[in-house]
């Protein structure tokens, strides 16, 4: 998830969290591992990017109610039958 930005370092607690949410089977075993994530990032402040206000919005006709904005909304949006 972080690899790949410059201000990453190799961190194993962090790998291993994310191995085990991707390899959990079971639900639980996925929520705990995410703490362990969150945990782990809040600890080392890690920059993770919230959005991209540079995006362009392209959406098919059949997408309704959807309101340019500065970033993408999507509650109150939906699909034309």
């Amino acid at each position: 998830m972080f690899k790949g930005y410059s201000h990453y370092e190799e961190d194993a607690v962090l790998d291993e969290a994310f191995a085990r949410l991707i390899a959990s089977p079971e639900l639980a075993d996925r929520k705990a591992a995410w703490v362990d994530v969150e945990a782990r990032v809040a600890d080392q402040a890690y920059l993770i990017p919230s959005g991209n206000r540079g995006m362009k919005v392209i959406a098919s006709k059949a997408v309704q109610n959807l309101t340019p904005y500065g970033y993408l909304r999507l509650w109150d949006v939906w699909l034309a039958p």
